[in-house]
């Protein structure tokens, strides 16, 4: 879950987000608005998806952008940034 997000969730919304579909695209909130890239979590394994990952062409910007983007550090950082 984003850094930025109230911690208090409702649990019915908890409840949904275990079995929805969630894409990150992390680029903004780091500030690089010209990165394009970003990251499915699946609820279940999806062989369809799967099938297609291949065609998503992303630049080394972007695969940086998002190796660095999952680490503590970088999570740390932006989380220093959110208010408070």
């Amino acid at each position: 879950m984003h850094p930025c997000v109230i911690l208090t969730t409702p649990p019915r919304f908890e409840a949904a987000a275990v079995a929805a579909y969630r894409l990150y695209s992390p680029n903004k909130a780091f500030g690089l608005t010209g990165v394009r890239g970003a990251y499915l979590i699946t609820p279940r394994a999806d062989q369809h998806l799967a099938n297609l990952a291949p065609s998503w062409v992303i630049g080394r910007d972007a695969v940086a952008l998002l190796e660095s983007a999952t680490e503590l550090r970088a999570r740390l950082w932006l989380e220093r940034g959110c208010p408070s």
